[in-house]
C-alpha cells in the first residue's frame, strides 16, 4: 500500500512486538497503534530511518526498554505515555518536536501515574453516578414544567372583559364589570344626560375608567330609539379621529343597553365655561385650541366619511375635554 497516508490500529487487542514494516510506506505520515496489547524492547527496532512520519501514537501498550532513536525532525505529535519504557529521556525528543508526552512511564527522574490511575478509577466509578444523578434531576424537571404548563396556558387563556383587549375577550365579563362598577346605574355614577340617554362614569376592577352612555329604559322599547341607538353605533364604529371621543364597545343586553366610550375627565366645556373658576383657567389660547379640534372633527366626518355625517347637535354640552 504504497500511497497509504494514515494507518489507525487504536483501541483493539493487538499483541506482541511493534512490526517497523510501516516505514517502507514512503506517503505514510501519521501512525496510531494507542490503546492495544502491544508489548517488547521497543528500543530493538529501527525507526530512525523513518524521515516521513509526522504523527506516532504508540501509548496506551506494554512496550518497555529505552526510548527508541528515532528522527524526530518531521515530528509534530509523539506520544509514548502509558508504557514501560525506562532510562532516560533523549534530550532531541524535548528540543526539536512540537508536541511529545512521555508521561506514565518508569523513566530516569519520572514516578508511575499511581495519582493518574486512582484518577482514572475515581472517574470509572463517581462519572456514571454523576450522570445518573443528572439525568434523574433533568427528567424531574421536565416532570415539573410539563406539570406547571397547563396551568400557564390556562393563565394565558383566561377570559377578561377588558374593552381595550381584544384577545380572550368575554362580554359577558365586561357586562358584569360594567353593572358592578355603575352599582346597577346608581344615579350617583351619572355624570350627564343626552337626547334619548344618560352618561355614567364607571372604574372597571383593572383600574380602567370609561363613560358609559345609558339608553333610558322607557326610550330603549320604543322601536325609534332603538334604532338610534344602533345607528350611533353603525357610525361611531368607523369613525377615527383624535377629536372624536373613541367607542370601545357597546351592549345591547334585554336590560340595559348602552355604549362604551373613551372618558373625559374634565367634563363638558359647558359645565367649564359655566364655572368662573374653570372660565378663567379656560383661556383664550385654549379656547382656540378647542375650536381648532371642533372643526377639524367636523370636516373629517363632513368630507373623510363616506357618506357623510352631520352631527346636528354641536353644542358646548357635547364638546369635551380632556
Amino acid at each position: 500500500m504504497t500511497s497509504l497516508q494514515r494507518l489507525d490500529l487504536n483501541h483493539n487487542r493487538l499483541v506482541g512486538p511493534v512490526r517497523p514494516e510501516f516505514r517502507k510506506l514512503p506517503r505514510l505520515y501519521c501512525v496510531d497503534y494507542s490503546s492495544n496489547h502491544l508489548s517488547g524492547d521497543l528500543s530493538s527496532q529501527n525507526l530512525s530511518d523513518c524521515y516521513h512520519l509526522e504523527y506516532l501514537d504508540l501509548s496506551s501498550n506494554k512496550l518497555d526498554g529505552d526510548i527508541p532513536v528515532l528522527n524526530i525532525s518531521n515530528f509534530k505529535h509523539l506520544s509514548l505515555s502509558h508504557n514501560h519504557f525506562t532510562g532516560i529521556v533523549p534530550p532531541d525528543i524535548l528540543t526539536k518536536s512540537d508536541r511529545v508526552d512521555l508521561s506514565c512511564n518508569d523513566l530516569t527522574g519520572q514516578s508511575r501515574c499511581t495519582e493518574t490511575k486512582k484518577h482514572i478509577l475515581y472517574m470509572e466509578i463517581f462519572l456514571p453516578i454523576i450522570f445518573g444523578f443528572s439525568f434523574l434531576v433533568l427528567c424531574y424537571m421536565c416532570y415539573q414544567h410539563k406539570k406547571t404548563k397547563p396551568n400557564k396556558i390556562q393563565h394565558y387563556t383566561k377570559k377578561h372583559g377588558d374593552v381595550c383587549c381584544v384577545l380572550h375577550y368575554d362580554g359577558t365579563i365586561a357586562y358584569e364589570d360594567f353593572i358592578t362598577a355603575t352599582k346597577d346605574f346608581d344615579i350617583k355614577f351619572c355624570i350627564g344626560t343626552g337626547g334619548y340617554g344618560s352618561v355614567y362614569v364607571a372604574k372597571l376592577p383593572n383600574g380602567k375608567t370609561f363613560a358609559s352612555k345609558k339608553l333610558n329604559h322607557f326610550e330603549a322599547n320604543q322601536p325609534t330609539f332603538d334604532q338610534c341607538f344602533k345607528n350611533e353605533i353603525q357610525v361611531l364604529i368607523n369613525l377615527r379621529h383624535k377629536n372624536i371621543v373613541k367607542l370601545y364597545g357597546f351592549c345591547i343586553h334585554n336590560k340595559y343597553n348602552f355604549l362604551v366610550y373613551e372618558y373625559m375627565g374634565k367634563g363638558s366645556l359647558f359645565c367649564a365655561l359655566s364655572d368662573i373658576k374653570l372660565a378663567v383657567e379656560v383661556d383664550w389660547m385654549k379656547r382656540v385650541n378647542i375650536i381648532k379640534g371642533v372643526a377639524h372633527a367636523l370636516a373629517y366626518m363632513h368630507h373623510d366619511c363616506s357618506p357623510p355625517i352631520v352631527h346636528r347637535d354641536i353644542s358646548s354640552k357635547n364638546i369635551l375635554l380632556n
